[in-house]
């Protein structure tokens, strides 16, 4: 599957328009469509996955998965600070992440 392809399959899913990627990553009109039979600059794939919230190695096709978080490493990243943490701001970086992870999902809901 083609760079292209994988990013209209993205787009259906989010219900948003290549189009509008090129509007808000002020790519010119059009110019996606030729990443078909072309490649992309390298800083184009990325601004286009941070868009999406995949990681470029999906946009590749070189990772099956769309979700770009690595969850071994993002455990360690929170286990790590936590070790660092006083048990209040332990207490008060959980109210934090619940707190955003509400707002997510009030945002995606609308």
């Amino acid at each position: 599957m083609s760079i292209y392809q994988r990013i209209k399959d993205l787009v259906n899913d989010k219900h948003i328009s290549i189009a509008q990627i090129e509007r808000d990553l002020q790519l010119s009109n059009g110019s996606m469509a030729k990443w078909d039979k072309h490649s992309p600059k390298s800083e184009n794939i990325v601004a286009v996955a941070k868009y999406l919230n995949v990681s470029t190695d999906y946009l590749l096709g070189r990772d099956t998965s769309k979700n770009k978080i690595n969850p071994d490493k993002d455990v360690q990243t929170l286990q790590r600070m936590a070790e660092e943490y006083t048990p209040e701001q332990r207490k008060r970086a959980i109210k934090i992440l619940e707190l955003a992870m509400k707002y997510e999902e009030k945002n995606n809901n609308e």
